[in-house]
């Protein structure tokens, strides 16, 4: 009897094991650590993971303003096109 594995999802659930193992670490280290250092860099990853959140939200809400003005303005010009080319 043969035994086949998938070596794909056995990389690729080895790499997520230690990803949150390492995560877990860091996490503990950074926030039970009494070193002024480590305090520090957290305080900074916070701030920045903020940051990062605040220029996801930017960056969809313009895309969304775009997408409206674009089709307001093709909206106007439809109506324009129907008013000047209709006959009177």
């Amino acid at each position: 009897m043969t035994f086949k594995v998938d070596n794909d999802a056995l990389k690729v659930a080895m790499m997520r094991h230690y990803e949150e193992k390492l995560a877990k670490d860091l996490r503990e280290m950074f926030i039970y650590s009494g070193n002024e250092d480590t305090n520090r860099i957290w305080q900074l990853y916070m701030e920045e993971l903020q940051r990062q959140e605040k220029r996801q939200e930017l960056h969809t809400d313009s895309g969304h303003k775009i997408f409206i003005m674009l089709c307001l303005c093709m909206m106007a010009y439809g109506l324009y096109r129907i008013f000047t080319l209709s006959p009177t």
